[in-house]
């Protein structure tokens, strides 16, 4: 089915969708159709988290500031082609219609799936190149289809961290524009390349950062202060990357610290188990770059610091007899603060 909105307004697409013939995803589409149309409505779109699904009660006019804000960033013009292979009932179904429908774009509809078929837009399709010119995918999606991904020019996954295994199924084509998109309750808020680390922000969203180091969102699209639980790095007012678990920002400089760079430049100095992390000072009782080591004493421990910037030396050393094992340095990391804690 397809619905175009670059040459037909909402109340005349929804003409053309025949109650009486359509199927039910197709009336299901109709009907949120009739709902965007009212100007004050308010949308219930569901969430998928886990294997639970909520329903949210979402503004029509936030959904709309909030499409046309990320359509702009992704160049989306009149006339272009997308597809809805999603429930329009959930979330990534509702924002891709809303894109198609504010940027006035084609949109071909199909029934809920997560194996993508490039539909016929042309006899001139395989000449132009790309089959479609926009999509908003699950990750499901990406790994069920990747034998039609390089057909589309732009396409958007949402996800909270795309996965290696996916990214190996996006990078095919260099003329591609593939972007992962951050949610806060539904509502996207961040975008940025694959593969680039800083997010961007996008529609009316402030964003800043609570004293546990957790990113804070305000926006007219809730009524409360959102607190996403995420370590972030607030580069400016609408740019921020997240913290990697070897990351550790150090406020006052306003600087990343690597803990996996430290003990990379350590290890050839250092005979016994290792690691690095932020810690309390002893004295000052502020959060420093600390050095732990598996021995009995630390006294008479020294090692080189060439290799490493002033803010990456190691302020203090500790010793730990019971050093724990673990592949991950991520988790020694943490079990070696609890110990440190305890005793």
């Amino acid at each position: 089915m397809k619905l175009e909105f670059s040459k037909l307004n909402i109340q005349e697409v929804i003409d053309t969708i025949d109650e009486n013939k359509a199927l039910e995803w197709q009336l299901d589409i109709r009907k949120f159709l009739e709902k965007y149309a009212e100007e004050d409505a308010v949308i219930s779109i569901s969430e998928l988290q886990g294997e639970v699904i909520f329903d949210v009660e979402m503004r029509k006019q936030n959904i709309k500031n909030t499409v046309i804000a990320l359509n702009e960033l992704l160049e989306l013009k009149q006339g272009d082609t997308t597809l809805l292979s999603n429930s329009i009932r959930m979330k990534s179904g509702a924002i891709v219609i809303a894109q198609a429908i504010e940027a006035k774009m084609d949109i071909y509809c199909t029934e809920q799936t997560d194996v993508i078929k490039i539909p016929y837009t042309g006899q001139d399709q395989n000449t132009i190149h790309w089959g479609l010119n926009y999509v908003y995918l699950t990750e499901a999606q990406v790994h069920q289809s990747s034998d039609v991904l390089h057909r589309i020019e732009k396409i958007v996954v949402e996800a909270y961290g795309i996965k290696d295994e996916t990214k190996s199924h996006l990078y095919k084509n260099d003329e591609q524009h593939i972007y992962e998109v951050f949610s806060v309750k539904l509502f996207p808020i961040g975008i940025r390349k694959l593969g680039e680390e800083e997010f961007t922000t996008f529609g009316e969203v402030q964003i800043s950062r609570s004293a546990q180091g957790h990113m804070l969102v305000n926006s007219p699209n809730y009524n409360d202060q959102i607190d996403t639980q995420k370590v972030v790095h607030i580069v400016d007012n609408k740019t921020f990357r997240w913290l990697l678990p070897n990351e550790y920002l150090d406020n006052e400089l306003n600087t990343i610290i690597d803990f996996d760079h430290i003990e990379d430049v350590l290890r050839p100095y250092i005979d016994s188990r290792f690691v690095v992390i932020n810690y309390p000072h002893s004295e000052t009782g502020k959060e420093v770059v600390t050095l732990v080591v598996k021995r009995l004493y630390i006294d008479d421990f020294k090692f080189p610091t060439d290799g490493l910037k002033d803010y990456e030396i190691p302020r203090q050393n500790y010793s730990i007899g019971d050093f724990p094992e673990n592949d991950d340095r991520a988790v020694i990391r943490s079990e070696v603060k609890r110990l440190l804690a305890e005793n």
